[in-house]
């Protein structure tokens, strides 16, 4: 297997030189941020917030790919072993609002009872400014046969193991 080189450096002195000279074979992956098993997530804290509140408020204007991180990094190593590069989109298949993504927490955890207000990125008190439609599609990486499970799929499994 050929080793890739990452476009980020850690400009630390123990990291060894590429292969070649820049411009050199390299894979760039852009992924949203993947939701993992371990520490404070959207599933989780959807959850909680359900239980504690009776109800809950989420935005409907914020749409992007839920990723799960087990998928994601299955998917990395299955592009490592193309020995392919260029820029790819790694998420799980599909698309939802926050809005969408909370509902279906509910109905999963068999919490659909909780009434859920529809509200804007505007009505939400957030330090960031988060893109309101921001889809990534995962075309160069399913043209090589790597294709992430439907992000609904996916939230079944996640929430099953935690």
């Amino acid at each position: 297997m050929t080793r890739k080189w990452a476009s980020l450096s850690t400009g630390s002195a123990s990291t060894p030189a590429p292969p070649c000279p820049p411009p050199w074979p390299q894979a760039t992956c852009r992924s949203p941020s993947a939701i993992a098993p371990e520490g404070r997530n959207f599933p989780h804290r959807i959850i909680e917030l359900a239980d504690e509140l009776g109800e809950l408020r989420v935005v409907t204007d914020e749409v992007g790919n839920p990723t799960f991180a087990p998928d994601l990094a299955q998917a990395l190593a299955q592009l490592i072993e193309t020995d392919a590069y260029g820029v790819y989109h790694l998420t799980n298949a599909g698309y939802a609002s926050r809005l969408d993504l909370a509902r279906e927490i509910l109905r999963i955890s068999g919490r659909e009872d909780v009434p859920i207000e529809a509200i804007t990125l505007d009505a939400f008190d957030r330090d960031s400014t988060p893109p309101r439609f921001a889809p990534l599609a995962n075309t160069a990486a399913a043209a090589l046969g790597i294709r992430l499970r439907p992000w609904q799929e996916a939230l079944q499994a996640f929430l099953a193991s935690t």
